[in-house]
């Protein structure tokens, strides 16, 4: 999430927004902004949040500042080989805890032998 004031794009005139109609039949006040060119997902906008705006982070070419601390959620759903960071900024969320032998390790695909993967991870 972001400052509206503070986004900047370039080809602006490139740029063209989508409201998903919902299950009642109205629009959603939301608008999906992205390149009429070529698709790319930019960011979303709310007018009831006029102050803020939801970059998608492949839109991002410019620095962004270091966060103080790294969340990892959803991990009690990640596949058995995924490889889940445990340094000092590191944190999971109260609803996401994962088991200790997986914190800040990697199973190979010996130890995951049910992965849907045909192949192991690289």
């Amino acid at each position: 999430m972001g400052n509206a004031d503070t986004l900047s794009a370039e080809g602006s005139g490139s740029v063209t927004a989508y409201r998903v109609k919902k299950e009642d039949g109205h629009l959603s006040d939301a608008h999906r902004h992205f390149c009429k060119l070529c698709g790319s997902a930019l960011y979303v906008s709310d007018p009831r949040w006029p102050d803020l705006v939801h970059p998608f982070a492949s839109a991002i070419d410019s620095g962004l500042p270091t966060p103080p601390e790294y969340v990892h959620i959803i991990l009690d759903s990640a596949v058995p080989w995924a490889e889940v960071p445990g340094g000092p900024k590191d944190v999971t969320s109260p609803n996401s805890r994962p088991t200790p032998s997986r914190t800040g390790t990697s199973a190979t695909a010996s130890t995951a032998p049910d992965r849907p993967c045909p192949t192991p991870p690289r």
